[in-house]
């Protein structure tokens, strides 16, 4: 381990990043059990031919101790392990954390208590500055609830501002940003935590075979990936809506116009496409030529 601590200690983030996508990959890899592959992968990349000759040892010195991190990991558990675009350190963290905390975590009944079950464990392992610098952690809380409820960035902004929730810059905390509102969501909350979340919907699958928990996990992962918390909104996204605030007036004039968007079929937009045309005559042509 001696390459990767000196490597840590100079280079505590950019390693970090390096070593999380290289176990992704290799514990994904249908040829992960080959060591002479993975180094080959190694070789071929443009650090490699960048590198001075001292480097390049390190460089390869570093792959060989990724490969047997992720050889060490029970095989049963790497067709689950597999799918998550995480670290095995994270993915260890994670799954001690499911198995103390797994009745808890059955008990929540939608997903916005499952996400206040998941808070502690997302602030453990979300490499995130913006979840280390905003406080109070409370009301940051209830912020990412309403981006998964499906409230606007202005909506956002509001409340931390109401709210007065800061960002430590240096010593001083200052007012939050709208640029920083947007960061947290689309980034802090659309793509890390939902990572994090996506990992706990493979571990239930692969350890406990909960499908009704993996369905709500899955549901949570969507919503905080799209800032939607509404199966129909999800279900608009997903058919080329790739707007959430188109996605939320649809649903609106869906429910006005008396359709059942709790339980709708999937030709729901071909029969309503005169409602649909109407609405979109609102927004920009490009979301007209979506086909149904």
């Amino acid at each position: 381990m001696y390459t990767i601590l000196i490597l840590r200690i100079f280079y505590p983030i950019s390693v970090y990043k390096f070593i999380k996508p290289q176990q992704s990959f290799l514990k994904d890899a249908p040829e992960g059990g080959n060591e002479t592959v993975f180094l080959d992968l190694a070789q071929g990349t443009l650090a490699h031919h960048l590198c001075s000759e001292k480097e390049k040892t390190l460089l390869i010195e570093a792959f060989e101790l990724i490969y047997q991190s992720v050889m060490n990991v029970d095989p049963d558990k790497l067709s689950f392990y597999g799918k998550a675009l995480l670290g095995i350190d994270d993915l260890r963290f994670i799954e001690e954390w499911l198995e103390e905390n797994y009745e808890h975590f059955c008990a929540q009944e939608d997903i916005f208590q499952l996400f206040k079950c998941i808070w502690p464990l997302l602030l453990d392992v979300c490499k995130n500055e913006l979840f280390e610098k905003l406080s109070p952690l409370e009301l940051v809380l209830e912020a990412s609830c309403l981006w998964i409820s499906g409230a606007s960035y202005c909506e956002i902004f509001n409340f931390m501002s109401k709210n007065k929730i800061k960002y430590q810059a240096g010593t001083q905390p200052r007012k939050v940003s709208m640029d920083q509102v947007v960061k947290y969501t689309d980034n802090t909350l659309g793509y890390d935590a939902m990572l994090i979340v996506g990992a706990l919907a493979d571990l239930c699958n692969g350890k406990y075979d909960n499908a009704d928990l993996e369905e709500k996990l899955k549901h949570l992962q969507n919503s905080l990936k799209l800032g939607l918390s509404e199966s129909f909104e999800l279900w608009l996204y997903s058919k080329g809506y790739v707007d959430r605030e188109i996605c939320k007036q649809l649903a609106k004039t869906f429910i006005s116009a008396g359709v059942n968007v709790d339980n709708f079929q999937n030709n729901v937009l071909l029969e309503n496409a005169e409602l649909v045309e109407k609405e979109l005559a609102n927004f920009p042509t490009y979301f007209t030529q979506v086909k149904a």
